[in-house]
């Protein structure tokens, strides 16, 4: 499947006071620009967030959780 991974400024280092909870955001959408969801990161914890999902309906780990999470789907 072919996407398109679009970075959402303002970039900041994930170590700096970015004002927000995530760092980065990256919009993540299919071939033809439909919108899949969008991943975002911060010092603390990643999440992903499905296109048509409210904010508040979100998957957000801790880095360890999302790290552990990556090595047992191989």
């Amino acid at each position: 499947m072919a996407v398109k991974v679009t970075l959402k400024p303002p970039v900041a280092d994930l170590v700096g006071n970015t004002g927000s909870q995530y760092a980065v955001e990256l919009q993540v959408k299919d071939a033809n620009g439909k919108r899949l969801g969008t991943l975002s990161m911060g010092k603390g914890t990643v999440s992903w967030r499905p296109a048509r999902a409210q904010k508040k309906n979100h998957r957000e780990y801790s880095w360890e959780q999302f790290i552990q999470l990556m090595e047992e789907s191989g």
